[in-house]
């Protein structure tokens, strides 16, 4: 039973790293030229001041604002959570196998403990 939980957690694990992989594809920024100029005949330095202002490279590209640096933190936290869930059901599964082993022996003890009843008290009943 607890494997089917398992598989479940694998399989969104799966789809979230794919999922983030998709985003980060997907969500590439657009290129501008240097050249450009809008409606008004202005050149749109404006989008030249903001590239300026990030860093370069794939932390400029993950972390355009801080906004996306919570978002981050959240996936991370998300994620320690899903291996803490998935560490748990582990510990679960463990536990059902102890639980099932002790019920298990306690049938036998019981088992034993009525053949011994019997077993001892079969003079007084005639069962001979």
């Amino acid at each position: 039973m607890l494997r089917i939980f398992q598989y479940t957690a694998l399989i969104s694990a799966i789809i979230l790293v794919v999922a983030i992989a998709g985003t980060a594809y997907y969500s590439l920024p657009n290129q501008t030229h240097q050249g450009y100029e809008n409606a008004f005949g202005e050149e749109a330095s404006q989008q030249n001041s903001n590239k300026q202002s990030r860093p370069a490279g794939i932390l400029g590209y993950l972390f355009p604002d801080s906004l996306s640096i919570s978002t981050f933190l959240l996936v991370i936290a998300t994620a320690a959570m899903a291996v803490v869930a998935a560490m748990q059901l582990n510990f679960l599964a463990r536990a059902e196998t102890i639980s099932a082993n002790a019920s298990d022996a306690a049938q036998k003890t019981a088992e034993i403990a009525k053949r011994t009843l019997v077993a001892s008290h079969r003079h007084g009943y005639g069962l001979m």
